[in-house]
């Protein structure tokens, strides 16, 4: 905040971010707020590099903020252009360890890289940083959850039926195998078709059947080798989009962020209406997330994103 209120050009450009976070969870278009801000940060991004011989920072966090949010309100040939830009003056700088902001910038690209990743099904521009690679690090955005204890895990409402689903999407996702064909065969397990004759799982309140939807997801698509987005896929994540609406608004303990953030990142994959609502709505949230848990966050998204590439070029063979 303080570099924004030193150079307009940033100051623009968060205010075009605030703005176009708003249309993207509202689900609006075209607000005259968001695209006054646009072409003034545009202007004085390009005065910016024009006036000078080198990159700062500011206008490398301008040209991320015109990034994201172009990508998130799917102007995806502007998004393109200001990726390549900001490829560039990263490149000029030196790379993402060079950037200011005692590391914040950085930080903040990568994010913003995933989620890109995630939206288009491929791999994260930015996503080697740190030594977070796949396959060395085989680990799940699921990981970190299912290491809780037992205790803090039932506090949470996930009863012993909906841990085993969730184990098995993990031990699935950690056995991966891209060359897996597609498949025209799924069923949940006999252990929850028993407890849940009618496949409801709303009973058990939103946050439990957010959990169920986005494990069936992962099951369908993992033992059948089709993409995340699939016909079949909609159904499911259209339920997901449902629960997560009626969450309440807080999410104060650790475990509840942490499967926020995996539900969300499920639903981007997966939802071919509205696929930037779900990164909207997340993206507090996985600001919110200590250091620890960022880590895990990171190896388990870039393995996630890995999973999300490879099922896709199933596609032409589908």
């Amino acid at each position: 905040m303080q570099a924004s209120f030193q150079d307009p050009c940033m100051f623009h450009a968060i205010l075009f971010a605030a703005s176009s976070h708003l249309e993207v969870v509202r689900g609006e278009n075209g607000n005259p707020v968001t695209h006054y801000h646009r072409r003034q940060a545009i202007k004085l991004l390009l005065e910016n590099i024009s006036a000078s011989r080198t990159v700062s920072d500011t206008s490398i966090a301008t040209a991320m903020y015109l990034w994201h949010y172009e990508s998130m309100n799917s102007h995806l040939d502007e998004a393109k252009i200001h990726k390549q830009g900001l490829l560039q003056m990263v490149n000029a700088n030196g790379g993402l360890r060079k950037l200011g902001f005692d590391g914040f910038l950085s930080h903040m690209i990568t994010l913003i890289g995933f989620g890109d990743a995630i939206l288009s099904a491929s791999e994260p521009v930015f996503g080697t940083v740190d030594g977070y690679q796949v396959p060395e690090a085989p680990i799940t955005l699921l990981s970190a959850i299912l290491q809780r204890p037992q205790k803090v895990l039932h506090s949470s409402g996930l009863n012993g039926s909906l841990l085993s689903l969730l184990h098995e999407v993990h031990d699935n996702l950690l056995t991966f195998d891209q060359l897996t064909l597609p498949g025209d065969c799924w069923e949940l397990p006999l252990y929850i078709k028993d407890k849940y004759l009618d496949g409801d799982f709303d009973e058990d309140g939103p946050f439990h059947a957010a959990c169920w939807h986005a494990a069936s997801i992962y099951l369908n698509s993992l033992k059948r080798g089709i993409p995340f987005s699939s016909d079949e896929n909609q159904i499911f994540v259209e339920k997901l989009r449902s629960c997560i609406m009626v969450f309440p608004k807080d999410h104060d303990r650790e475990l509840d962020r942490e499967i926020y953030v995996w539900l969300c990142f499920t639903g981007a994959a997966v939802a071919k209406r509205d696929k930037t609502w779900f990164l909207a709505k997340v993206g507090p949230t996985v600001m919110s997330l200590s250091q620890k848990q960022l880590g895990d966050f990171k190896r388990g998204v870039i393995q996630f994103a890995y999973i999300v590439q490879k099922l896709e070029s199933n596609r032409q063979i589908w």
